[in-house]
């Protein structure tokens, strides 16, 4: 099971105008078993701790591309989006997948499994727009 939740804070933040997610360098970072999420306290990138080493892994994650911002009015849902997330070639153990506002310094959302999920030399992929989506009030 995959369960994905927004930081607390990184709501408050987009209504304080500290993010832009089409301008600002919005990034993924993987993360292994270590990390344990905590919506109410984390902030920013150094509170992610047990961020993944292996093959096809830069350290500080990846940077998002082709970001988009959509609502979808029959969900009442703001739909977040960007192009797939791919580390080829990779040998990875990884538990959360966080996005973050590497412009700002702000944790926005996570999604994490209840078990590893390993790449071993093949493609790790991640599906974005998942990560994004948020009921409108």
């Amino acid at each position: 099971m995959i369960t994905g939740r927004w930081y607390l804070k990184a709501r408050k933040a987009l209504f304080d105008g500290q993010i832009d997610f089409l301008a600002h360098d919005i990034r993924l970072v993987l993360l292994g078993s270590a990390y344990t999420p905590d919506q109410a306290n984390h902030e920013r990138f150094s509170d992610l701790t047990g961020e993944v080493v292996g093959a096809g892994y830069v350290p500080g994650g990846k940077a998002m591309t082709g970001k988009t911002v959509t609502i979808n009015a029959a969900t009442k849902e703001i739909v977040l989006d960007a192009d797939d997330a791919v580390w080829l070639n990779s040998s990875l153990s990884v538990r959360t997948v966080v996005m973050y506002d590497a412009t700002a310094d702000i944790l926005l959302a996570y999604q994490q499994s209840d078990s590893d999920v390993v790449s071993t030399n093949d493609n790790f992929t991640v599906t974005i727009a998942s990560l994004g989506r948020d009921k409108v009030l």
